[in-house]
């Protein structure tokens, strides 16, 4: 995987010259190999394209027989990669009884996995890694931090981002704190953990989770939340209470709404976005957003889409 000169990785690009489709043997590491299928595609529609074929510029998918199959292309992992390997089910279920013995709101299980974190930070910056993988393990993530900030060393958890694969990660997570920042000095905190990282290509944050073409890669891509965005990731999982949408999120789930149901109230749009706005700025949204009209008026009125 191609690496900045500061050691920093980023997701394989579409333009890359790699086959299509293929098949990963052995997971992750230096005994991966990567081969032609021999078999039929058997997807409605064979992909014309790269762009087609690597829709977030990481991963692909090919269906064999009933079975789907993802391949994840990365760099040989080595000494000098945290992530060892693809987590599994076990390696989370630690991951989890690890946070919890650092005071995190969850449970988990001490099960087998390769790594030996000597300090909170090291376990910070793999559980940071592996949160791409698990919608959940990102929202214990945001809740730990929001509340354990200041025990974290953020220096320290700096020198593993050579090391880490998608450092950015660590950011993502520090812009969602910053969402219900409480003092100041989270504000610091944040932005010396994002300092001197860039974002990345744009791509999804999170691997295996969306189907290509699939509803929820849609919504990720049009509504998705301001918090991953910022780092040129694309996602619409909301971490517990936090995180927020831009105005082009905003405006996407307002035209969905109004699709779908034809007149909405202000309560529906504040719902679909799940509250995180005052009603003030919702009813800004709606006036201003060149596609809505009043169906009603008084204390229940109702907007309708606007026909031009």
């Amino acid at each position: 995987m191609p690496r900045s000169d500061k050691g920093y990785s980023r997701g394989i690009t579409a333009s890359e010259d790699l086959a299509l489709p293929v098949r990963a043997r052995g997971g992750w590491g230096e005994g991966a190999s990567l081969r032609a299928s021999r078999s039929p595609h058997l997807d409605a529609r064979r992909p014309q394209t790269r762009e087609e074929a690597y829709l977030n510029g990481t991963l692909t998918k090919r269906v064999c027989g009933q079975r789907r199959r993802w391949a994840f292309f990365t760099t040989p992992i080595g000494e000098m990669n945290m992530l060892k390997q693809m987590p599994t089910e076990a390696h989370l279920s630690r991951m989890y009884h690890e946070l919890a013995r650092l005071g995190a709101s969850c449970v988990g299980a001490k099960r087998g996995w390769p790594y030996e974190p000597e300090s909170s930070e090291e376990l910070l910056a793999l559980a940071c890694d592996m949160s791409r993988f698990d919608p959940r393990l990102l929202g214990i993530l945001v809740d730990y931090l929001s509340n354990h900030w200041a025990e974290i060393n953020p220096a320290k958890l700096r020198q593993f981002y050579a090391k880490m694969k998608t450092p950015q990660a660590v950011a993502v997570v520090g812009e969602f704190l910053l969402a219900n920042a409480r003092t100041e000095e989270i504000q610091y905190f944040v932005s010396y953990l994002s300092a001197g990282l860039r974002p990345v290509e744009t791509q999804f944050y999170f691997y295996n989770l969306y189907a290509i073409g699939g509803g929820l890669a849609e919504r990720a891509t049009e509504e998705g939340i301001y918090e991953y965005k910022k780092w040129g990731f694309l996602a619409c999982e909301r971490p517990g209470r936090f995180g927020s949408f831009d105005p082009a999120s905003r405006k996407n789930i307002l035209r969905r709404l109004f699709e779908k149901k034809g007149e909405i109230s202000l309560k529906d749009y504040l719902s679909a976005l799940l509250f995180s706005i005052s009603r003030q700025q919702a009813l800004l949204d709606i006036k201003s957003s060149g596609i809505a009209e009043p169906a009603g008026r008084g204390r229940n009125a109702r907007w309708k889409m606007a026909v031009y």
